[in-house]
C-alpha cells in the first residue's frame, strides 16, 4: 500500500543517514521499497531500485548472499513483468 511505502521510504532514509547507504541494514530498507514499488505496480521504479540493491549488495556484501540473489531474482521478476505489458 501507499502508507507501506511511505514508512519504508522514511526507514531507508534515516537508515541511510545514520548507518550509512552501504550498511547492510540499510540495504534491507532499500529492499522493502524496493517491494512496495513493484506491488504498488510501479514497476520501473521498483527495477531501478533493486538494480541499485543489486550492484550494492554484491560489492559490499558478495555474490552469494541473500540479499543480492534476492535482489538478483527480483530484477528477473521485473524485467519479465514488464516484457509482458509491453
Amino acid at each position: 500500500t501507499q502508507k507501506s511505502l511511505e514508512i519504508n521510504e522514511k526507514a531507508y532514509k534515516l537508515r541511510c543517514e545514520v548507518l550509512g547507504e552501504e550498511d547492510e541494514q540499510t540495504l534491507t530498507s532499500l529492499n522493502n521499497v524496493a517491494f512496495c514499488h513493484k506491488e504498488l505496480g510501479d514497476f520501473v521504479t521498483a527495477l531501478s531500485l533493486y538494480k541499485k540493491l543489486y550492484d550494492t549488495t554484491v560489492r559490499v556484501l558478495g555474490e552469494g548472499h541473500n540479499l543480492t540473489v534476492k535482489a538478483s531474482n527480483k530484477i528477473a521478476e521485473i524485467k519479465k513483468l514488464l516484457n509482458e505489458e509491453g
